[in-house]
């Protein structure tokens, strides 16, 4: 028992050392190409172990729950017909969507902010790092393999989610009362407003809210029922919670709870591997937090303003090659827009200008 508590104390002073001891230039090429396999690493084994705790009563479980489950995403298909689907909150949204399509196209974790995007160039944009966690993305991204890239592709993620959390409210009623509080549930959180606001958007609220009920009937079966792979769900399923909404990381704090079963000597000699490792998936948000809190003070000096010009320039450039073909009217209306924005940054840049139109939208 005392290695395995030795065990499990190195990987959380590793994963400490590794998300807080790194210095702070190692931390946006780190996350930008490891985020996208953390969050694939997590979900997998998440996944995995609910279909080995499901997998052998999954049907007997359906065919009990059913009329639920059909309930939920009929009230989640009234919901889309009633209140359409949109973006609400721009800039979550449009962010989180922006990074799911680079983790489709490249497979890293970073916003992409601009470039030239045409289907027979290799993604290449400029990006950064985006505060909001990855989660969302991550299962957006998911969709864009199957169905290909789509911002849309953010409403099929919340439809589904939605639809699962009527059915985990359904269950959660169930377990405390009876199938008609069950029932009630569901009906009563279908009918609040705020449910049917998030629910039509391409936020990350549902997708945290059904990771929060998920988590709350976790600790519930394995508090009835002692088992090891209910703790490992526990721990993988907060991993995936603390990555969906920044403050989610505070329900670790709901596992004072369970301390007296988690530490249970039996149980211990138990744990697996991924009981061991959840400590260290938690490294992309330890990292991306440090990220936020450097660049909120970076952005408040001028350098942040023209590093941005720097990049609507080359941009500039590369566009100036595929408008060759335009003519002479339509290129001087562009160079116009351009040296109408830039200057509002306090940069002179007209000498620039000039020599982009001569040497390259000049030869349309």
């Amino acid at each position: 028992m005392a290695r395995r508590i030795l065990l499990f104390a190195l990987v959380v002073f590793f994963a400490l050392l590794l998300g807080f001891g790194l210095p702070r230039q190692w931390l946006k090429p780190l996350f930008h190409y490891t985020g996208y396999y953390f969050m694939l690493a997590a979900f997998v084994l998440w996944a995995a172990l609910v279909l080995k705790i499901s997998h052998s009563r999954f049907f007997s479980f359906i065919k009990s729950h059913y009329p639920a489950l059909l309930l939920s995403f009929l009230l989640m298909i009234l919901i889309f017909y009633m209140n359409p689907p949109k973006f609400k909150v721009l800039a979550d949204e449009t962010n989180l969507i922006g990074v799911s399509m680079a983790m489709h196209h490249e497979k890293t974790a970073s916003l992409p902010l601009q470039g030239l995007a045409l289907d027979y160039y290799d993604f290449d944009y400029d990006h950064t790092v985006d505060k909001r966690p990855l989660l969302f993305p991550f299962m957006a991204s998911v969709f864009h393999g199957l169905f290909g890239y789509r911002p849309g592709n953010g409403f099929v993620v919340n439809f589904i989610f939605g639809g699962l959390v009527l059915f985990l409210m359904y269950l959660l009623a169930t377990h405390a009362f009876s199938r008609f509080y069950g029932f009630l549930a569901i009906l009563l959180t279908a009918a609040f407003p705020i449910f049917v606001f998030w629910g039509t958007s391409s936020g990350f609220e549902i997708l945290n809210l059904f990771y929060v009920l998920f988590a709350l009937l976790v600790l519930y079966w394995f508090i009835k029922t002692r088992h090891v792979d209910h703790a490992g769900l526990l721990f993988l399923t907060l991993v995936l919670l603390a990555c969906c909404r920044y403050e989610s990381i505070l329900f670790f704090i709901g596992l004072i709870v369970a301390v007296p079963y988690l530490l249970n000597r039996r149980i211990i000699y138990q744990y697996r591997f991924p009981t061991y490792v959840f400590p260290l998936l938690l490294l992309p948000m330890i990292w991306q937090r440090r990220i936020a809190f450097y660049s909120a003070i970076v952005r408040k000096g001028a350098q942040y303003d023209q590093a941005r010009i720097g990049k609507q320039l080359r941009h500039f450039t590369n566009a100036a090659d595929i408008l060759h073909p335009v003519g002479i009217a339509e290129a001087q209306v562009l160079v116009q827009t351009v040296t109408n924005v830039i200057p509002i940054q306090k940069i002179s840049v007209m000498p620039q200008l000039e020599k982009l139109t001569l040497h390259g939208i000049g030869y349309g």
